[in-house]
This record gives structure tokens, C-alpha cells and sequence, in this order.
């Protein structure tokens, strides 16, 4: 009797967690499951407990790489900035403009700030997330007025996703620019 070929999948634990952000953007946390993640990634079950010790292991990952996502493409926005005055002017762009925080992604946020605070470890994820950002604001604002900026940019993405009428994005440069504005 011969024995069937293994199928090879080198990069399986990394499309493991691609599928678990997407089921967890589609089912939250709570109802995220090993079962539901394999079959959305066409893997056996059996996949998963090889790749994650558990369920939590594999959504903190999944939150991982989300959180590496959003921070590179905050980061490579805010490069382009030279000035305090063009850093604010692309916070208002990111914020509004969809192309940092899609519906999807603000989705997943509020999932991560649930999750994080049951499990510590996501919180320590989280922190460093927070702690990232700060130090990206930083190459163009004093270390208190980043501190300030990342608490509202938190609030601003929030606000614009769940209010009737988000604020234009001159309301978001406007009152950016008043916190900057108050380092000098």
C-alpha cells in the first residue's frame, strides 16, 4: 500500500494567523475558534494545537501582526513629514482618509482593546504598541505632546467610526494642531 504524499505548507503558521485576524474581524474574539480558523484556511484541525499551544497564543499573534501592519504604515506616512505642521497635516490624512484604519481595522482594534485586557500578555502587546507610536510622534513633537496626540489619534479613530457624522478632516488637522501647537 503506498502511502500518500505530504502536503508540504511552509508557510501554513503564517497563513494561520492572516485567516485569524480575518475571522476575528468577521466573528470577534469570542466566538474566534480553532475549528472555525482551520476551516477558513482549508487546513485540518489538527493544524492548529501543531503550530499554537492554544487559541490565545494564536489570536495574540494574530493581534501581532496586525499591530505591525498598522504601526509600518504610520510609520512610513510619518516619514515623509519634516515639520511639526507636515506631521499634523498626515495624522489628518491617516485618520481620515481610510488608508490607515479601514472599517475592518477599527474593528479589530476594539477586539484587541477587549482581549488585551483580560490577557496580560496583549496588554504588554499593546503597551508596546502605544509606546511605538509615542516614539514616532516624537521625531516631530516634544515627548509630552506625543503622549497627548497618541491618547486622541485612540479617541479620534474610535469617534470617526462609530459617530453619525465623523469630523472633517480639517476638524481633525484643527484640533491636532492645537495640541501640537501648545508645545510652543
Amino acid at each position: 500500500m503506498k502511502v500518500p504524499a505530504r502536503r508540504t505548507d511552509p508557510n501554513r503558521r503564517d497563513r494561520l494567523i492572516d485567516v485569524a485576524l480575518e475571522v476575528i474581524a468577521e466573528h470577534g474574539v469570542a466566538r474566534t475558534t480553532h475549528r472555525r480558523v482551520a476551516e477558513a484556511a482549508d487546513v485540518p484541525l489538527g493544524s492548529m494545537t501543531y503550530h499554537f499551544r492554544d487559541l490565545e497564543e494564536l489570536i495574540a499573534a494574530a493581534f501581532r501582526r496586525f499591530t505591525e501592519r498598522i504601526t509600518r504604515v504610520y510609520n512610513e506616512a510619518m516619514a515623509s513629514a519634516h515639520t511639526s505642521e507636515q506631521a499634523t497635516s498626515v495624522i489628518a490624512d491617516l485618520l481620515c482618509g481610510g488608508q490607515w484604519f479601514s472599517p475592518k481595522d477599527v474593528v479589530l482594534v476594539c477586539e484587541l482593546y477587549v482581549f488585551a485586557i483580560r490577557n496580560p500578555d496583549t496588554r504588554v502587546m499593546f503597551g508596546e504598541w502605544a509606546a511605538l507610536s509615542m516614539q514616532i510622534m516624537e521625531e516631530h513633537y516634544p515627548p509630552d505632546i506625543a503622549r497627548q496626540l497618541e491618547s486622541i489619534v485612540g479617541g479620534l479613530i474610535l469617534t470617526n467610526y462609530f459617530a453619525p457624522e465623523p469630523l472633517a478632516r480639517e476638524e481633525v488637522a484643527a484640533l491636532i494642531g492645537k495640541i501640537a501647537g501648545s508645545a510652543s
